[in-house]
Formats: structure tokens, sequence, C-alpha cells
């Protein structure tokens, strides 16, 4: 069936995103796990799903106005355009304002990407709990990314970053097996007719 596969397929394409956006891995000044690859893969999936749940496809153009930010910013660390882009992108340069925006931006689309998400679970497996555990996780990685994106900000002790880094990096983790569970029961027990978009 087409609308199991695709499904299959996007579910994948989104856990593997959230370890790309959630999760730094440097070597050096070179991020090995960029943001932009995260975008990528839930633009791909945003693409899978979009026939099976029409709203979702509205996200697709911030989701690629945020892969091309994640891109340039992930290419200002290289060495050869660090010396060009850092006094722009970087605080008080020229397009750091911008960057604020594209920041609140990032944070409405996790939100609403996975608003999406708990729709198509519970339309799928309305007596599972898949949808109130999908909320659950998206709740609490927006709370972190907001609260980690104003410590930008705010004068606070280096323990509370720390703390508020492994609270966004515990709530992917548990929004990944979330995602894992519905994937699993999706792929075992998908309906024998696709439900019509919503």
């Amino acid at each position: 069936m087409d609308e199991r596969n695709d499904i299959s397929q996007a579910l994948r394409a989104i856990m593997w995103a959230q370890l790309f956006l959630h999760i730094d891995f440097k070597l050096g000044s070179l991020d090995v796990l960029p943001q932009w690859a995260g975008w990528i893969l839930l633009y791909q999936a945003i693409r899978l799903l979009t026939p099976h749940l029409r709203d979702i496809g509205l996200l697709a153009p911030l989701c690629a106005l945020l892969g091309a930010e994640a891109a340039v910013r992930w290419a200002s660390a290289l060495p050869l355009l660090s010396t060009l882009l850092t006094p722009l992108l970087g605080t008080g340069g020229l397009l750091w304002p911008v960057s604020l925006l594209f920041s609140a931006a990032g944070i409405y689309f996790n939100f609403q990407f996975f608003t999406d998400m708990a729709r198509l679970a519970e339309r799928t497996f309305p007596d599972c709990g898949h949808g109130k555990a999908l909320r659950r996780w998206r709740d609490g990685l927006t709370c972190g990314m907001t609260a980690l994106f104003l410590c930008g900000y705010l004068p606070l002790p280096g323990w509370i970053v720390l703390l508020l880094t492994g609270a966004v990096i515990a709530a992917t983790l548990f929004l990944v097996l979330a995602l894992a569970d519905l994937r699993r029961d999706y792929d075992q027990q998908a309906p024998d007719e696709a439900d019509p978009a919503v």
C-alpha cells in the first residue's frame, strides 16, 4: 500500500532528522552532524506525507528556508568562509536580527510539525496513545528549545544551560522512541484501505 510505505519512510526520515537537528558533534569547528541535513530529511518526509496529511505540506517552504539558513551557518564555520560570514551572522553582526527570526521560526516549525504528526497517529491508531506521547515530547522539546534560545540572552549560570541541554537531548530521544513505536505499529497494523487525507 502506497500510504503505508510513504508513512513508514517518512517516519524513518523524521527520526534521523532529530539526530542532526538536536545533537551537536564537532571535529574542531566543523559540525559533522549538520542541521541542514536534518532539514533535508524533514523536507523529504513532508513530501511523502503531504498526500496523506494535507496541512503538513504548508510547512514545506519554511522547512526549505530553515535548511538554507542552517547550511549558511554551517558554511560559516569552514575556514575559507568564516572570515566573511562570522561578522554577518555572529552576535551583533549585520544579519543577527535575521538569525533570531530563524531561531524562532525553527521552534514554531518543530511545534507545528509534531502537532501534525500527532494528528496522523491519532487518525491511524485512535486508542494506542501515540498522539498523546508525541504531544508530550513535542511540548518538552519545544519548552527546552525555547529556554535554550533565551539562555543566549540572559546571564544564567553554566549549570542551568547544561541542565537545559540535557533536557532537550532527553526529550529528543523520547520523541524518537515515540516515532519508532508509531512506525512499528503502522508497519504491523496499517489499515487495508488508505484513509483519506486530513
